[in-house]
């Protein structure tokens, strides 16, 4: 994954600003190594995969690679920084971002 500056005044268009390497995000992919993609492959839509490799991940506690990450999400009852819920001027942050036009179309699709 790699996060790019969109910005049109940036120096270099599209630079990118912050690379991951495609194994440190925890995604369906990663069921491959999971007894999980065997049961649900073809069954389910990538995304809810993801949502089981998770909860596997979480019920293995401190033993889990992603254990470090899975300690980072927000608890039930914590408030979520995700970028829809940002306000007008939090929102103004994400301008020469690839967000910038991302979020006005997620937030017209959760109001449908």
């Amino acid at each position: 994954m790699c996060i790019l500056n969109s910005n049109p005044t940036a120096a270099i268009k599209f630079e990118p600003v912050v690379r991951v390497p495609a194994h440190l995000i925890l995604s369906h992919k990663i069921a491959a190594a999971s007894a999980l993609l065997m049961v649900l492959e073809d069954r389910v839509e990538p995304h809810i995969v993801a949502y089981c490799v998770l909860l596997e991940e979480l019920s293995k506690g401190p033993e889990s690679k992603w254990a470090p990450y899975i300690g980072l999400l927000p608890r039930r009852g914590q408030e979520i920084g995700s970028p829809v819920h940002f306000t007008q001027a939090e929102s103004e942050w994400l301008l020469g971002t690839n967000l910038s036009d991302t979020v006005p179309e997620l937030l017209q699709m959760r109001r449908s």
